[in-house]
């Protein structure tokens, strides 16, 4: 987001030096997250509107449109390719991988495979799951205990 953003704000004058951007992140799927906006960001393939609603919609929702999980599938096999070797993607101008070790780059490998469509994953069951275990046995009543955790102040939203 900060990278975007002070790309969005740089106002290229005469005699002022490229913008170097070194990222140092240390979940890997921070990392291939930039690398997805980047391409987004700059994919000129794509309308100014919709290269909008896919950013949006893989920045902020769990649960994304039927386009944008096969947009994301496409690139993932593209991202293999330009981690694994010297490819022709457009990023690859952009984005300077050497200096990632074997290992960060086969960790970023599996990142781009597990965004293919045929990785199994339900977002829907892990969220269920997830409220279980917080609400235990009162999970039948989370709603009356979100209102009630909203009226005595305990949360700022209900």
């Amino acid at each position: 987001r900060h990278v975007v953003k002070t790309l969005a704000r740089w106002r290229p004058v005469d005699g002022k030096p490229r913008l170097r951007f070194f990222l140092h992140e240390r979940h890997h799927e921070v990392l291939a997250r930039h690398l997805l906006f980047l391409q987004i960001v700059n994919n000129r393939a794509l309308p100014i509107r919709e290269r909008m609603e896919t950013f949006l919609s893989l920045y902020g929702n769990t649960l994304v449109r039927e386009r944008d999980e096969s947009y994301l599938a496409e690139i993932a096999a593209e991202f293999v390719e330009l981690v694994t070797d010297n490819s022709l993607h457009p990023l690859a101008d952009i984005v300077d991988l050497t200096h990632l070790r074997y290992r960060d780059r086969d960790v970023l490998q599996d990142v781009f495979r597990g965004w293919l469509k045929d990785v199994p994953f339900d977002i829907e069951a892990l969220r269920e799951q997830r409220c279980r275990g917080y609400y235990r046995e009162r999970y039948d009543y989370r709603k009356n205990l979100m209102d009630f955790d909203y009226q005595n102040y305990i949360k700022p939203k209900a």
